[in-house]
């Protein structure tokens, strides 16, 4: 046992390193007020230093501390273990720093006892500008030296006139920050450390150059980010050692420009470190740009609050979005020299940028490759992030620095259930829609679900209800929360796009109509064209069958209308992986007036290869322990034992009522599992089941507790047709799977 005390005079915080100074011992006299440091001679000769109160050497091979403590002459010894100091900053707001703690977040402290960043490392901060005068960043700003700042000259001949501490594409004289958020993103990346005010940011010592595109409302053109990307590459390639960009915005759909510009960016070897968006949608589903791009050198990045949990804003994408970092209630720099606290995706990116530019500053050699590689695997696993973000990992700037790395699992290759094939047919659409009621007027952020009157087929899972967007595009799981339309090469997850364009429908006749027969469901969309409203309207027939096959007919009555769809409009579908996608045309000439498209299913070729010999299911208490009863609300877990490697189904019930739809289970190599939560229910018990497709069966009762059972009749609550339906489709949505 180590006995510990104050350190008079000490300033600093002391750690156990794990070693040993010198192989000596300290040993402490009866009174515990004089400490003696020892090295190796025999206890006898130590026993009588101890009462002349000298130091002398000890043999650690004899059990020296239990005589001497037995011996009554000592009141305690142990090995001189080798302390050091922790480099903690003495910023005044450092202990509201939640971000950058050990306990909760990136754990920098331990980085900075490695490396506290350096002046040789440019960091740009593509946003709104950053306030190069803020006490807490005016030391780190980059500094182009051949420029004179203020005289209207691009005095280096690079193009940009002024760009001292970097440039503005917003239409500003420089690159100062008129709106607060750059300089917030710049200060968790590297406000300057150790100065005794304000904050600190991950690099105490680094160089910001600002690249301003968005003005003092937070907006700007893509034109202009291309421009500030651009510009940033090129101070890349003239020789200034620019190795990462921060991005925190977002909006719009696919452009290829912008594309182009990241990718050269990535040939010029900047990192670009994207902010994931904060509409708590899934981007595997619903991409969004820039983060969604797929190239080596963007890191997308997720917002994690401190209770270790995805923040409820924050976009999230199992193979999309590749970690998390601090993002909910981070303080940092803000115009005029204070501080501000601020929630996003936004403060979550810059935290990456920042680990990373420290570790280039610590490890100059690494290439980008390298860099991210570590960065992804000294991540450090958190079971929210599981099924959310790629590595199911968050930041941890002290395992990067340490070396301290797990290479991130690659997940089995899963064979698509369904295969489709897209061919063109003649033109013969279902009109039965088009005298329907209207179902849905809107432009943006409004979508109609409705319930299918059969299960309808789609890449392997059983659909019992759609989604149905203003947009031309039906989602087969819940719809985003964001502007639907982004301009992609493919149609968005989970969905089917029967011509997925920016469609106005909010005044009538404009709408969406659906009729439905016992072996097919047509929806049709009447609606206008976004900036082309004096064009005429466009109709688009979507049809569904019972079959799984899928038919949609597009009706455009000029050329002038079917030149602007060309440049900006998706036919396709896709399930949950990218292997699922299937494009039919994307932003081209095959898509035109009177055209018709079929897409035709063939389905589970690896079911039939699959069994299940044994399904179980368990409630799990409140100190994750398995119970033999299922508990209302709380956790529950579903195990999967068979062979064969393949998608199949999991069918609920309540009550021994089948719950409409189906939950998809992905089996590898025999096993699969699944996590969820068990439905509420009052004072009445109900049961649930669960039966694969392949075989297999479990019921479980779930019940309150058993004083309260006691109480009650002995008979299972009857659910009303609302409570059962709530009730499947909160069972059914809470589970997610693993293997």
């Amino acid at each position: 046992m180590i006995e510990t005390a104050d350190v008079p005079g000490s300033a600093r915080s002391l750690t156990f390193s794990g070693g040993l100074a010198e192989d000596k011992f300290v040993v402490l006299d009866q009174l515990g007020e004089t400490a003696q440091v020892v090295a190796p001679v025999s206890s006898q000769r130590l026993l009588g230093a101890l009462d002349r109160r000298q130091s002398v050497p000890l043999d650690p091979s004899d059990d020296f501390c239990e005589r001497i403590i037995l011996s009554g002459r000592a009141k305690s010894c142990s090995p001189n273990f080798e302390l050091h100091a922790t480099a903690t900053p003495n910023d005044t707001h450092w202990d509201m720093l939640w971000g950058l703690s050990a306990e909760t977040g990136i754990d920098a402290p331990t980085a900075w006892d490695i490396n506290q960043g350096s002046e040789d490392v440019v960091v740009a901060v593509i946003d709104t500008g950053v306030d190069f005068t803020h006490p807490d960043l005016r030391a780190n700003m980059w500094i182009n030296h051949g420029e004179i700042p203020g005289n209207g000259i691009d005095d280096d001949n690079n193009g940009y006139i002024d760009d001292y501490h970097g440039a503005s594409f917003s239409g500003s004289r420089d690159c100062m920050d008129d709106n607060g958020h750059g300089t917030h993103v710049a200060g968790t990346i590297g406000a300057s450390g150790n100065n005794a005010i304000g904050v600190t940011g991950i690099n105490w010592r680094v160089r910001i150059m600002a690249a301003k595109f968005l003005n003092a409302d937070g907006s700007g053109s893509l034109a202009n980010a291309i421009n500030a990307i651009n510009y940033v590459t090129k101070m890349k390639e003239s020789g200034v050692n620019v190795r990462l960009s921060n991005n925190s915005w977002g909006g719009g759909g696919y452009s290829q420009a912008l594309y182009n510009a990241i990718k050269r960016a990535h040939e010029a070897g900047v990192i670009f470190v994207a902010a994931a968006g904060n509409e708590g949608n899934n981007n595997d589903q619903s991409a969004a740009y820039p983060s969604s791009y797929d190239l080596p050198n963007v890191v997308s990045v997720a917002a994690l609050g401190r209770n270790q949990r995805l923040a409820d804003f924050s976009n999230y994408g199992a193979s999309s979005v590749d970690l998390a970092a601090p993002g909910v209630s981070i303080l940092s720099t803000f115009p005029g020299g204070v501080y501000q606290s601020l929630s996003g995706t936004s403060m979550a990116a810059p935290h990456v940028t920042g680990a990373l530019a420290i570790l280039s500053a610590a490890e100059p050699r690494l290439d980008n490759a390298a860099l991210i590689g570590r960065l992804y695997d000294s991540g450090v696993p958190v079971n929210a992030l599981q099924q959310k973000v790629r590595t199911g990992r968050k930041l941890n700037l002290g395992r990067m620095l340490k070396k301290q790395t797990v290479p991130v699992p690659v997940p089995p290759v899963i064979p698509e259930p369904c295969k489709y094939t897209a061919e063109t047919v003649a033109f013969n659409p279902d009109y039965s829609a088009d005298t329907a009621r209207i179902v849905l007027q809107a432009d943006e952020l409004d979508y109609h679900r409705y319930m299918l009157p059969f299960l309808f087929p789609f890449h392997g899972k059983q659909i019992s209800a759609i989604f149905i967007s203003p947009n031309g595009v039906v989602y087969t799981q819940a719809a985003p929360n964001r502007m639907d339309f982004a301009n992609d090469s493919r149609a968005p997850g989970n969905s089917i796009a029967a011509l997925h364009t920016d469609l106005s429908a909010t005044i009538d006749p404009y709408g969406v109509r659906v009729s439905a027969s016992k072996s097919s469901v047509t929806i049709y969309w009447l609606a206008k064209v976004f900036g082309y409203e004096g064009h005429g309207d466009v109709e688009i027939r979507l049809s569904l069958f019972k079959t799984g096959t899928i038919e949609t007919h597009i009706s455009i009555p000029n050329t002038t209308l079917e030149q602007a769809v060309q440049r900006k409009a998706t036919i396709g579908l896709a399930g949950q992986s990218d292997a699922s996608v299937v494009t039919f045309a994307a932003n081209d000439a095959a898509i035109r007036d009177k055209l018709a498209v079929r897409f035709s299913p063939t389905c589970n070729p690896n079911e039939g290869n699959l069994s299940v010999a044994r399904l179980e299911a368990v409630g799990i208490g409140r100190n994750q322990k398995e119970l033999g009863r299922a508990m209302p609300g709380r956790p529950l877990a579903i195990r999967l034992h068979g062979s064969g490697t393949g998608e199949l189904s999991l069918k609920a019930s309540l009550n021994n009522r089948k719950c409409p739809g189906v939950v998809p289970v992905s089996m590898f190599d025999g096993h699969a599992s699944l996590d969820g939560v068990l439905p509420k229910v009052g004072r009445r018990y109900i049961t649930v089941a669960f039966e694969s497709s392949v075989g297999g069966r479990r019921t479980l009762r779930i019940q309150p507790n058993y004083k309260i059972m006691r109480r009650v009749k002995n008979a299972p609550k009857r659910l009303s047709p609302r409570t059962f339906e709530r009730h499947c489709e909160a069972l059914q949505a809470s589970l997610v799977g693993g293997f």
